[in-house]
């Protein structure tokens, strides 16, 4: 009989343990859900003072939850700031009502401002319908809040902007309609605003050639001319139009969003601006061919000054003589070639700048073309005592540039790398596609570089840095002046790169349009001279 009460007894303790069990596990499981959605809960009393609070809120007020246990819900130590929001919850837990999502701050023990969501709901007893209590939820918004009121702040910022600026803004959607203009569109662009909307853009505005092609290529399009013609008055306005496009959240094209603004006015230039510019005009037209005449006169002379000296220093017609004679002669024809090449210098600019410099187009292969410069400079690399060393790609697309002139480029960078760099120093030469699809030409150097100062006065007309130290190396400051020109003729760039004391890089970077096909990403051709 004992034995069978005892069993009994050890049943009756595995029933009630499992039972503990299965309610630790099932408040485990409940404070698990309470984390997932919220940061913490809370129960009051009728005085609305803490029964219960979980864990999550030591992270917000700064102190342990047990720490609470008895303290009023809206306890002055840490709602200090008595707001409309704070006021109206009270009244809602005095008239016994629910509240949800209630945006109320609250200043931790550390004194940090934090916002909260607090959401409650009113406890009856079952029975007699007694108040009880409150129960609720609480998270911390401060982030969100701060981001909301930043977006506010900055909504304000953009409304205040272009209600000040004589712009308006647009948005069109996937067709390319307006769906929006701002409400100072009429004051501003002097169109009827109401006609605008729904109407195609194209047909609002005339964007120029560029204009409508990046907005075909779903680009970023800036400052582009555009006209309207009023019916009406039989009136042209001109406007500048700036655009984004729009995509959502999938990536799928979804409009254009931007800016315009009238510059009708703008762009009728008065009659002293048009006198002005005319006379600017012939004075650069007459100096142009001033330049122009001079240098032809002085060519002929100096290619007799050259043949001749050549005929003295090779003594064709005989001894000299006289060893200083002959270093005369060599004086004499390096000075000329060297005031020839100046000559041809202003020649190149004086057309530049009239505008009668073209471009004859052909397909080019740009590893020959570089290493043809590069032999034709040989020389010079071998007096100046440099080592020189040419990357390319033999696999490199052709390309449509001016063969000529092309080289010319690739000759000035080389030429300026090789004055520029002293004995025992080190050139090299890169080609290839980058990867939006455009040619870059790098010709770089362990020369005296240039002060990041003098590199945009190096790019202007007859620019020198003014560096004593090179006053031996130093031409008319036309070289890179040209080299720009003629890059920009082919719709490219030129950038220099440069650190005084640790060389310079030179970047020819002509558009992907003059690449004429594709690459296999063979490994770069190298050659040393």
């Amino acid at each position: 009989m004992a034995d069978k009460v005892e069993s009994a007894r050890r049943q009756d303790l595995r029933r009630a343990g499992n039972a503990q069990g299965t309610r630790e596990g099932e408040a485990r499981q409940y404070e698990d859900f309470i984390r997932s959605t919220v940061d913490w809960v809370w129960e009051v009393d009728s005085n609305l003072n803490y029964l219960h609070v979980s864990k999550g809120i030591a992270r917000v007020f700064g102190v342990p939850s047990d720490i609470l246990l008895g303290s009023y819900l809206f306890s002055l130590t840490y709602f200090k700031n008595v707001d409309s929001v704070l006021l109206s919850t009270v009244e809602a837990i005095e008239d016994r009502v629910g509240f949800r999502n209630r945006a109320i701050t609250l200043e931790d023990v550390h004194g940090t401002r934090r916002k909260l969501s607090l959401s409650g709901v009113p406890v009856f007893e079952s029975d007699s319908g007694r108040f009880e209590g409150y129960r609720g939820t609480g998270t911390e918004v401060t982030a969100r809040a701060r981001s909301e009121a930043e977006l506010g702040d900055l909504r304000q910022a953009v409304q205040d902007l272009t209600e000040l600026s004589s712009a308006w803004c647009w948005e069109a959607d996937a067709e390319l309609r307006i769906t929006r203009l701002s409400e100072d569109y009429d004051a501003h662009a002097g169109l009827p605003r109401d006609q605008g909307l729904g109407s195609p853009l194209a047909e609002l505005w005339r964007l120029d050639e560029a204009g409508r092609a990046l907005m075909a290529e779903r680009q970023v399009f800036r400052g582009r001319q555009a006209a309207w013609l009023h019916a009406g008055r039989n009136e042209e306005r001109r406007f500048v139009i700036s655009g984004r496009p729009v995509f959502d959240d999938k990536g799928r094209f979804a409009g254009y969003r931007g800016i315009g603004a009238d510059v009708t006015d703008h762009s009728r230039p008065d009659a002293a601006t048009e006198t002005a510019t005319e006379a600017a005009e012939r004075a650069s037209r007459a100096k142009s061919e001033f330049l122009a005449n001079m240098s032809h006169e002085l060519r002929t002379p100096l290619n007799a000054i050259i043949g001749f000296s050549d005929a003295m220093r090779s003594e064709t017609l005989g001894a000299m003589g006289n060893e200083r004679y002959l270093q005369y002669a060599e004086d004499i024809h390096l000075s000329a070639h060297h005031v020839l090449d100046i000559v041809n210098q202003i020649l190149d600019l004086s057309r530049i700048e009239a505008g009668k410099l073209e471009l004859e187009e052909e397909p080019l292969e740009v590893l020959g073309l570089i290493d043809r410069c590069c032999r034709m400079i040989q020389s010079e690399i071998e007096k100046a005592d440099v080592e020189l060393k040419v990357e390319v790609d033999p696999d490199l697309p052709r390309i449509k540039a001016d063969s000529a002139k092309l080289k010319q480029i690739v000759l000035n960078l080389l030429a300026n790398a090789v004055k520029f760099t002293p004995s025992g120093g080190r050139i090299r030469v890169t080609a290839g596609l980058g990867a939006a699809g455009h040619l870059d030409i790098e010709v770089r150097d362990t020369g005296v570089g240039i002060k990041s100062g003098d590199i945009p006065k190096v790019l202007t007309r007859f620019g020198q840095t003014g560096d004593p130290k090179q006053k031996s190396g130093r031409g008319a400051g036309l070289g890179l002046s040209i080299t720009k020109s003629l890059v920009e003729l082919h719709g490219g760039t030129l950038k220099i790169v440069s650190r005084k004391g640790r060389g310079t890089r030179a970047i020819v970077q002509l558009p992907k349009e003059r690449v004429l096909s594709g690459n296999d990403g063979s490994e770069p051709w190298k050659i040393m001279f």
